[in-house]
């Protein structure tokens, strides 16, 4: 019986030992990657002093200029730290190793379990700092004390669920097919109330705040200046990307509409979703993970936690037009690493090329995530210098060739297509402008939060993980199921967090954070089948209840507001039509009774593209909107075009909600104009050239 056990107590030793092995030199990795940025961003400011002056100010326009805090010293330093440990892990998965030593089961457990313990630490105490409620818009100065006892009950519960999970029979719970059609519907039923109760809005929720006079007037501006035949890059630039040239083309078939617009991107939010839901449902068995990250995503998504807090700003920017390829590729990437082949490639290719079409800031991700993943697992395999690694080592350096001739050819065709449509010249210089001018100027910058313990190191940390993780099993297995997957989802997650670097809000954390999320979760879950089956000890369900404690905590608010939910939802579907505003309302008929549809009118106010678009005018002047006019030369050249030509129909804003602030008096130019009629409330005023 001794002689027996003993290759079983082998394998299990040498197992724990890799484990230990590996959970040490990530630990030794984690803190090499701190230490390293804390050391480089220190001798950089001293080098140069601190990050850039305030002369940037002076760019924008003075309503603006308060906000430009340049930060080109925290941008190198995070920039040069993540390739420098990038290119430690990446060296780290080549080089040749000895085997891990032959500890005791015990020794490596203890080793893991004090790592463990470390590392939970550190995730819970940078939740501390915020909770999902009102105060969500503050990153600090949350009281810790409730949130820590959330935080304890959830990590309580999930204790229980798994440490149970691995005792209990395996016919208590249900069966894989049964967890599944579980987890649907619960996913089915909290995509449809989030969608429904607030996302599909119309004509009569325009409110006079920020989420329609600047975030969904940016949209729409462009949206429909495309659908009246303006080209982007020709006629304006487009902050946000060329998406405006697909979803703009859908209205020359059909009337303008907030309505229309809304649906249009729930579909599009429904069909990215289920993208993230299929390939999850592929790597996920355990039920308890699978239901509470069911319902987690979907609240951590398309600005949901904002809804709760009181505060539902759809933000369509982001949700869905930069979520949605990201979300298309991951899908794409799962049928690629299940069956490799160059077709399979080509679409994720494809797929990266065309989003980043669709929208630079994220599509590039997908091509630089893709281009990651095969040179990386190339290297490794390289290094492996097994003869059965050859023929797929070929293959993936026919796959980044093929890559990069996709993506040449999609970007390509584009410009051709660009300039055989336009007949003016081209303005090259807009097409990354507006991340110039945010990261190079520094126009809304918030720093980002040192120190190994808050969320934003938390999500990191995540990223670094999956990525070493997925190295390592390449080394033992190069087909091991789901490594490559871990791998593109963490170099993905990290280029959606490089966006966000400089503008270190914790509401933008939540927006980038479903990467790391996914890679918690299949982590965790690969983690407690491996227990369940013996091959590892239940010490290592330590990270995988950490991470369904954070899956609970996610969760419950979406749970506790349910009644709220189901209550809009009905409110949406029963009274569709209610308006939000009477200020809005009454502004936008002052417009509809004094133009005519298809008119050639100047709106110069907030919400004017929204007043444009729903009012069916045409707009005389090129260059950006309104909302999109952030410096002082995009003003001047706007003031420049007002002096030159007499304008037939024009409209003014007056007053705080609806008056623009250019910093200039904008009624200097129609000194010559008469005033035709004045708004109920005052707030817009029509004018015509007056007659010779």
């Amino acid at each position: 019986m001794t002689s027996r056990s003993r290759p079983c107590d082998f394998t299990r030793n040498r197992i724990e030992a890799r484990f230990a092995a590996f959970n040490a030199a990530y630990l030794i990795l984690l803190l090499v990657a701190v230490a390293a940025s804390t050391i480089t961003a220190f001798a950089y400011m001293g080098w140069i002093g601190g990050d850039a002056d305030v002369a940037a100010q002076g760019h924008f326009l003075p309503s603006l200029a308060v906000t430009a805090a340049p930060e080109p010293a925290e941008r190198f330093t995070f920039l040069v730290v993540s390739v420098f440990i990038s290119a430690l892990g990446l060296l780290t998965a080549a080089l040749r190793w000895p085997a891990s030593p032959r500890r005791t089961t015990a020794c490596s457990a203890s080793l893991s379990a004090s790592i463990y313990c470390a590392l939970a630490l550190m995730v819970f105490w940078g939740l501390s700092e915020f909770d999902f409620g009102e105060l969500l818009s503050v990153s600090t100065g949350v009281p810790s004390g409730p949130v820590m006892l959330k935080l304890a009950a959830c990590a309580f519960t999930a204790a229980v669920c798994l440490v149970g999970g691995a005792v209990w029979p395996r016919g208590f719970l249900p069966r894989r097919a049964a967890a599944r059609s579980i987890a649907l519907a619960v996913f089915v039923v909290a995509m449809g109330l989030q969608v429904v109760s607030w996302r599909i809005v119309s004509e009569a929720s325009i409110e006079p705040d920020v989420r329609w006079s600047i975030h969904a007037d940016a949209l729409v501006h462009v949206i429909y200046q495309v659908s009246m035949g303006k080209i982007i890059l020709v006629d304006m630039p487009s902050q946000y990307g060329f998406y405006a040239a697909f979803v703009g083309y859908i209205f020359n078939f059909a009337k303008f509409d907030i309505l229309y617009i809304s649906i249009i991107f729930s579909i599009i939010q429904i069909i990215s979703l289920f993208c993230l839901f299929f390939v999850f449902s592929k790597n996920i068995y355990n039920i308890y993970i699978f239901i509470s990250f069911s319902v987690s995503f979907i609240f951590l998504t398309f600005l949901t936690f904002s809804y709760v807090g009181g505060f539902g700003d759809f933000y369509f920017q982001y949700w869905p037009i930069r979520f949605f390829w990201p979300a298309m590729s991951v899908l794409c990437f799962w049928f690629y690493q299940s069956s490799p082949n160059l077709r399979r490639a080509a679409l994720v290719s494809l797929v990266g090329a065309a989003g980043a079409v669709w929208n630079a800031d994220t599509g590039l991700m997908i091509v630089g995530a893709f281009t990651s993943f095969l040179l990386a697992k190339w290297v490794v395999l390289r290094a492996r210098g097994c003869a059965g690694d050859v023929a797929a080592r070929r293959d993936l350096l026919k796959a980044l060739a093929l890559h990069g001739a996709i993506f040449a050819g999609v970007i390509g065709t584009g410009v051709l297509y660009l300039m055989w449509r336009s007949e003016q010249a081209i303005h090259w210089e807009w097409l990354f402008r507006y991340q110039r001018l945010f990261y190079d100027y520094g126009l809304a910058m918030l720093p980002l939060p040192l120190g190994p313990a808050n969320p934003w190191m938390t999500v990191l940390a995540v990223y670094l993980l999956g990525a070493f993780s997925a190295m390592a099993r390449w080394r033992r297995a190069p087909r091991a199921r789901g490594a490559d997957l871990v791998f593109f989802l963490s170099v993905l997650g990290w280029g959606l967090f490089v966006y966000y670097q400089g503008r270190s809000h914790i509401v933008n954390l939540i927006t980038v954070c479903w990467p790391a999320l996914l890679i918690a979760t299949i982590l965790a879950d690969r983690a407690t089948r491996a227990v369940t089956a013996g091959v590892l000890g239940r010490v290592h369900l330590m990270l995988p209840v950490t991470t369904l404690a954070v899956l609970f905590y996610c969760a419950l608010p979406f749970v506790s507001n349910l009644g709220m939910f189901w209550r809009d939802a009905r409110n949406t579907l029963l009274h569709p039509g209610r308006i939000a505003s009477e200020l809005v309302g009454e502004e936008l008929a002052f417009i509809r009774s004094h133009s005519t549809r298809g008119e050639e009118c100047l709106v110069l106010s907030l919400r004017q593209g929204l007043y444009t678009a729903l009012a069916g005018l045409r707009t005389p002047t090129q260059g950006p909107g309104y909302v999109e006019m952030l410096t002082t030369e995009d003003r001047d050249d706007f003031l420049r075009q007002l002096h030159a030509r007499r304008f037939g129909c024009v409209f003014i804003g007056l007053g705080a909600q609806t008056a623009m602030n250019l910093g200039v008096d904008i009624m200097e130019p129609f000194q010559d104009y008469e005033k035709v009629a004045t708004s109920g409330h005052g707030t817009l005023i029509r004018l015509r050239p007056r007659e010779p």
